[in-house]
């Protein structure tokens, strides 16, 4: 797996009016930009390429990245004039992927040093389904049903008191190009649609891989952005080692 896509199309609506000027991912978080630190995550995971798609505020990609390249790793910007959403997105990138290779998908607005190398192998162990989830116990959003045997039974965002057989989607996943033909790119659409399509095909398709190592922290809002500005990753990040899910106090 040498590609990575890095959905960065979003608008940022809970990080305004910081996003009015500046696209979510090139926020600055201790000194750098929110998207290099995704890069270098995956790089150390053994990407050699980045995919990112832009609708909100494109020039300013061309700003921070005139060569299209970051540390000597190629970037392909793919422009939505309207906003895709992360389905479809994924979808209209089909023509720059080689449809022999697994592709990681990373959330541009998240920060975490989980084991990205032990996704990839959980989704080579299992045969390179369609879509494998980092995945988390730890977590408030509880939304992804599983059967207990790292198969995904469908997304459920109700509010339930029982949490078996519950995880939280890291925003962070491999996918076999066969997976793409349950996407669609002619209206905007989520990737949950292609799941719900593929597990109605085989319910073998999307499986999830539990993370317990690591901290997580999603930099969506304008109170956890500000957590991490500074320093990045720090003790108000998700310890994916607590299925609490509170923060650790050690990190």
């Amino acid at each position: 797996m040498r590609t990575a896509f890095l959905p960065s199309a979003g608008l940022g609506k809970r990080l305004r009016p910081m996003t009015a000027r500046i696209p979510k991912p090139l926020l600055p978080v201790a000194g750098e930009p929110i998207i290099h630190h995704v890069m270098r995550h995956c790089a150390r995971a053994g990407v050699e390429r980045f995919i990112i798609n832009t609708s909100h505020l494109p020039e300013a990609f061309e700003v921070a990245f005139p060569d299209h390249e970051w540390n000597g790793f190629p970037l392909e910007f793919v422009h939505e004039p309207i906003r895709l959403e992360t389905g479809a997105g994924l979808k209209n990138i089909e023509p720059l992927l080689d449809p022999s290779e697994s592709v990681l998908i990373y959330n541009s607005d998240i920060l975490t040093d989980l084991p990205l190398d032990h996704l990839l192998q959980k989704h080579e162990e299992s045969g390179r389904p369609l879509v494998t989830l980092a995945s988390s116990l730890a977590g408030k959003d509880l939304h992804l049903l599983t059967d207990g045997n790292g198969r995904l039974l469908k997304v459920d965002r109700s509010e339930k008191g029982d949490t078996e057989g519950r995880h939280q989607f890291l925003g962070i996943s491999v996918i076999e190009p066969g997976f793409l033909r349950y996407l669609q790119k002619d209206s905007p659409e989520s990737l949950i649609h292609g799941w719900t399509r593929a597990l109605e095909e085989d319910r073998e398709s999307v499986r999830v891989c539990e993370i317990t190592e690591g901290r997580w922290q999603d930099v969506g809002t304008l109170n956890a952005y500000e957590s991490v500005r500074e320093s990045g990753l720090n003790h108000e990040a998700l310890s994916l080692s607590n299925p609490a899910g509170t923060a650790s106090e050690n990190l």
